[in-house]
């Protein structure tokens, strides 16, 4: 089979015939060495542009990049979060459930009442401040709530205490949001 017939998939080429235009000129040797400095030159100057921009975007600012008119940023303001700020009646907002707060103690504990409207006994209550919240647990122990919990944490920005309640009677979790009772002026 000659080497310039096609089969399927397969094609084979014969050398340009002596007549044949010629479509493609081949480089002289400087030609050759000038397009690999005009490649490597365009090549070195993107990469150090990237290099550039990236250092400048991702390096930490130390006060070596700043402009000598900008002045050092003022420290942030301490909006601390103390167990002291939950103190009060909490209204859940999908029912007439109600945390009411009135001591924060030592050793993580707080004071509370749970209502549903009736008082329901409370087993246990923990708190547990952390850096920029808080968390409360309240497990329940009474007739409808044997051991059903409260997992909620304190969201400062909103003065609301969302999270989880379980109902261990029905082995279901809930979605919850309670929203602070606001004292009304006598």
């Amino acid at each position: 089979m000659p080497l310039s017939t096609c089969t399927g998939a397969f094609v084979s080429f014969s050398p340009p015939k002596k007549n044949a235009p010629v479509l493609y000129k081949q480089e002289s040797g400087y030609m050759k060495y000038f397009t690999f400095l005009i490649r490597c030159s365009v090549y070195f100057i993107v990469l150090g542009l990237y290099l550039t921009t990236t250092q400048h975007a991702g390096a930490k600012d130390l006060g070596q990049n700043r402009p000598a008119s900008v002045s050092a940023p003022s420290p942030a303001k301490d909006y601390s979060i103390t167990p002291e700020k939950l103190v009060g009646q909490w209204n859940r907002t999908d029912g007439n459930y109600t945390i009411e707060i009135n001591k924060i103690g030592n050793s993580e504990k707080l004071e509370a009442a749970y209502y549903n409207p009736r008082p329901i006994h409370i087993a246990q209550t923990k708190i547990s401040p952390e850096k920029g919240k808080i968390k409360i647990f309240i497990e329940l122990q009474d007739t409808g709530y044997p051991g059903s919990t409260y997992t909620l944490d304190y969201i400062f920005s909103e003065d609301v205490l969302k999270g989880t309640y379980f109902h261990a009677g029905i082995q279901q979790q809930f979605q919850v949001l309670f929203t602070r009772e606001k004292k009304q002026a006598q």
